[in-house]
């Protein structure tokens, strides 16, 4: 039986100031929506901080308006900057979207969705421009806490 461990996050790109994302930057979510718990938290960079150790399931959507010069838009979650689950979309507009489950044996860990396109990618203009949405399904027997989430949760 999973208990509820009361642990999520949804946060949305809002606002990004030139509608342009250059190749492997991390979409910088600006605006958080929902919050349970302090073991999930938006960081200043935009990238989400996981505080506790356990099985977390992460949803997310981009809209994009083109590249440069690729043909396809991909974008990917890392994981401690290490990629661990990639979308592709054949045409270079339209909306990108994935789910990831995301194993965490150590805290903190540190998400974040990043173009991986090999190119630079063209924004959309509809807002929220991202969204991305973790929720713990499980958590580790591990105590160990980072304490980051809980300064910037409160």
């Amino acid at each position: 039986m999973v208990k509820n461990h009361e642990n999520g996050l949804q946060a949305q790109l809002v606002v990004h100031p030139n509608k342009n994302l250059a190749d492997k930057e991390v979409v910088a979510f600006d605006r958080t929506i929902t919050q349970s718990g302090s073991d999930i938290c938006l960081m200043p960079n935009g990238k989400i901080k996981i505080c506790s150790a356990g099985l977390f399931l992460v949803n997310w959507n981009i809209s994009v308006a083109g590249t440069d010069t690729k043909p396809f838009a991909r974008f990917a979650i890392t994981v401690n900057n290490k990629i661990h689950g990639a979308s592709a979309r054949p045409t270079a507009v339209g909306e990108l979207y994935s789910s990831n489950l995301v194993a965490v044996a150590r805290s903190p860990c540190e998400i974040a969705l990043v173009n991986d396109t090999g190119d630079i990618v063209q924004l959309s203009k509809i807002s929220p421009i991202a969204n991305i949405t973790i929720v713990q399904i499980t958590k580790s027997n591990s105590t160990r806490r980072c304490g980051l989430c809980q300064l910037l949760f409160n």
